[in-house]
């Protein structure tokens, strides 16, 4: 039996398409936010408020999400 440890998951490759699938998912979780706060806005008759508030519940965890998928480059670069 060979001691070299257990085994290593691969790492994930970072490159173009990775780099597109952030934006994607930035992209899809602002929508999101902005199309809930319209649809409570509407039902509630309010102003912007709602659209405003997941606008900007949708950049944060955008960013977020961009921030944890960004450690495929940082492994790579490191």
């Amino acid at each position: 039996m060979s001691s070299e440890g257990a085994p290593q998951r691969p790492g994930r490759l970072a490159g173009p398409g990775a780099a597109f699938a952030l934006v994607g998912v930035f992209s899809i979780t602002v929508v999101i936010g902005v199309v809930a706060g319209l649809v409570l806005d509407r039902h509630f008759g309010t102003l912007p408020v709602f659209t405003l508030v997941g606008l900007l519940l949708g950049m944060v965890g955008g960013s977020l999400a961009v921030y944890r998928g960004l450690s495929a480059f940082r492994e790579q670069g490191g």
